[in-house]
Formats: structure tokens, C-alpha cells, sequence
């Protein structure tokens, strides 16, 4: 477990983020804050705290910096921020955390009220859902925020 975060932690700090394209950054960032929040809580549920708040922290951290990371944030294009957070979140947190507990892949718990609706679904259904939410999550960014900023671009940090 200390080999993958190293790993995940020193591609994301290598990672120099004015170099790649906004959609990229988009969907690495919130990829990289999911995984490793959904790591945080199998490590914290595993009995492992040190390194499931770690995790979080860092998962928090990531989520902070998106307004400097993000430079193509408009007042047209906001929203699809939240909808591709949530698609990569409802497809990529459960199997991340699920791998780290060594629970089942497709293994819903029965606590959440989430969990609980979920359950309810019909075999594969959620299966397909989720792979429907990561094709969005994906492909959302590529189309929809290839733009450069303009006039109404919102800029909250101004690094020099």
C-alpha cells in the first residue's frame, strides 16, 4: 500500500499541470481525489489511520487546489464541473474502495441509504450504470471543455 500511494503521489506532484490540457487535468484531479478518498476510508476502516487520513488529506488537498489548477472555469461552463465530478465519483469510489478492504469488486454494503437503494437494483444494473457514469465522466471534459478562457473567464488566484 506505502508503494502505490508513492507512486500515485509522485506522478501527481511530476505531473506539471500547466502543461497538459484542461479536460486531462480535470478528470486526473478529481480521479486522483476519489481514489485516494475511497482509499482513506478502506485504510481507516482496515484499522490503518495513519495512512487512511493521509489519503483523505490529500484527497482534500487536491479538491482545494482546483481553483488554481482549473483555468478555464466560465460562467457558461461551471456546472459541468459537479456533473463530472459526480459521475467519476459514482463510478470509481466503491471498486477503489472495495480493492483496498479486499472486498468483492461489485460488493455494495447494506448501511448506506445508498447502498440500501442500490441493492435493490437488478443483476448488472449498476454494472452498466457505472460504466455509463465513467464513459461520461470521461468523455464530458474532452467535449465539453476544450475551450480557452474568455471574457468571462473567473479567475480566483492569480499566480505570477
Amino acid at each position: 500500500m506505502k508503494k502505490l500511494l508513492t507512486i500515485l503521489l509522485i506522478s501527481l506532484s511530476l505531473n506539471s499541470f500547466s502543461q497538459i490540457g484542461e479536460p486531462l487535468k480535470v478528470i486526473s484531479v478529481y480521479s486522483g481525489s476519489i481514489i485516494l478518498n475511497a482509499i482513506g476510508d478502506g485504510l481507516n476502516d482496515s484499522e490503518q489511520k495513519q495512512w487512511g487520513h493521509a489519503c483523505n488529506a490529500v484527497s482534500i488537498g487536491l479538491m482545494v487546489s482546483t481553483p488554481i489548477v482549473f483555468k478555464n472555469v466560465t460562467k457558461e461552463n461551471w456546472y459541468h464541473y459537479p456533473i463530472i465530478y459526480g459521475c467519476l465519483r459514482f463510478s470509481e469510489f466503491d471498486y477503489s474502495y472495495n480493492l483496498v478492504r479486499g472486498l468483492p469488486f461489485d460488493y455494495m454494503g447494506t448501511t448506506a441509504p445508498t447502498d440500501r437503494l442500490f441493492n435493490k437494483a437488478p443483476a448488472g444494473y449498476m454494472r452498466f450504470m457505472k460504466g455509463i457514469s465513467f464513459t461520461v465522466g470521461i468523455v464530458a471534459p474532452i467535449t465539453k471543455l476544450k475551450k480557452k478562457p474568455n471574457a468571462n473567464h473567473i479567475e480566483l488566484y492569480k499566480i505570477p
